[in-house]
């Protein structure tokens, strides 16, 4: 059954909030964005700098909001989910141990050649909350200010503590940013909506731009079904294949900017895919949106034995045919007894580019990304591994000035 109603995003020109439409979110800070439409999708009088900003709307509004004329573009907001807890093709026992992983990663090298082990780097984890009675948070974002960055009450079961823990395996010494999608504010009904992702890039770019800090965004979450999208491929407010959404653009402009950001490929690989995929699953059947566009660091995940696990999502991505990009570890005792799903691999990765980011000045997203695919061993791409699994030392080297 189609909802009659629907969770947007309106991409306005900059203008006073008493000319905005009904049903724009009040409680939602608007969000700027710099970068345009691309190519054929802009209008010839699309603006340099826009404001995007939250709306709840009838389905039956969507003709007359899109002719508003100070309406640029309506935008799918879809809710999304912590990458976690998904079957596993063998029983839930640990491949090892998070030491384990430091040294399969050669983390534990550059500690040692750099004698650099975190000091002043920051990881945004977006995500459910990480509690900053176990973890060293320093800032971030809340959609419900009620619970505030680094406050216990955390949503998604504990998935954002997961993914702190593990960002800290490679860099033992990093602190965190705790970006909490996953909780509620208040008067919107649901958690975990791509809206409050966007305003965590955006607080997070504006922290960097001020303080230098985060350097890297971890993003554990997404859509397992490309139906959650409410608009479809083709409609002009699409998300899960239009390079164009406000999320993506934004994502551009962070790593413009000089962030590091990485996404979990999902769990909806074609051999044991978690039920929630259903029939999105399999080869180019589950990396969907800003996660597979072309500039990401998309993350797929093996366990110890640098096995493939079977419900790690294949390539290629909508937006990007050579995703995921590498695979991180999974399957480890770490913050739960057994740290599962590309949801542990993504946050394993995110710590590497923190200790590259922090050992080699200036590091951008392009050049540790081709450092990342280059130095794995492998020499091909595949649907299944990516460029294959990270080595972190040889990273740490092939980025040498």
């Amino acid at each position: 059954m189609v909802n009659d109603r629907l969770s947007v995003l309106l991409e306005l020109v900059p203008t006073r909030a008493a000319e905005w439409p009904a049903g724009v979110d009040p409680a939602y800070e608007p969000v700027p964005l710099t970068r345009a439409v691309r190519g054929a999708a802009a209008p010839t009088d699309h603006p340099a700098e826009t404001l995007v900003v939250r709306a709840d709307i009838a389905r039956a509004a969507l003709h007359d909001l899109r002719s508003h004329r100070h309406i640029v573009g309506v935008w799918a907001d879809p809710q999304v989910a912590p990458i976690a807890e998904a079957i596993d093709c063998t029983p839930q026992v640990p491949t090892g141990s998070s030491a384990d992983v430091a040294r399969a990663l050669g983390a534990d090298r550059v500690w040692k050649d750099a004698a650099y082990r975190g000091q002043g780097a920051v990881i945004g984890i977006v995500d459910g909350g990480v509690d900053g009675a176990r973890f060293p948070v320093t800032g971030g974002w809340s959609p419900d200010p009620r619970s505030p960055p680094g406050d216990a009450a955390v949503a998604w079961e504990g998935h954002g503590n997961m993914c702190a823990f593990d960002a800290a395996i490679a860099c033992p010494e990093t602190q965190f940013h705790d970006y909490s999608i996953g909780k509620t504010a208040p008067g919107a009904g649901v958690g975990g909506l791509l809206s409050s992702a966007l305003q965590s890039f955006q607080r997070a770019l504006t922290s960097f731009r001020t303080g230098g800090t985060p350097q890297v965004l971890s993003n554990s979450w997404g859509l397992y079904q490309e139906s959650w999208d409410p608009f479809p491929p083709g409609d002009p407010g699409n998300y899960t294949r239009n390079p164009d959404h406000v999320f993506t653009r934004k994502l551009v402009e962070l790593l413009d900017a000089g962030l590091l950001v990485s996404f979990a490929a999902g769990n909806c690989g074609g051999v044991c895919a978690d039920p929630r995929c259903a029939d999105d699953q399999g080869p180019g059947r589950g990396i969907w949106g800003a996660s597979g566009h072309e500039r990401s660091i998309c993350v797929g995940a093996v366990n110890l034995r640098r096995e493939w696990i079977g419900y790690s999502s294949e390539g290629p991505a909508a937006l990007a045919r050579e995703k995921p990009d590498v695979c991180g570890f999974s399957h480890f005792a770490g913050w739960f007894p057994s740290d599962t799903g590309t949801s542990a691999a993504c946050p394993v990765v995110a710590g590497v580019l923190a200790l590259l980011a922090g050992s080699r000045r200036g590091l951008t997203q392009d050049r540790a990304r081709a450092a990342l695919r280059a130095t794995t061993g492998r020499g091909r791409w595949d649907p299944r591994f990516g460029a294959g699994v990270i080595d972190a030392h040889g990273a740490w080297a092939a980025l040498a000035p």
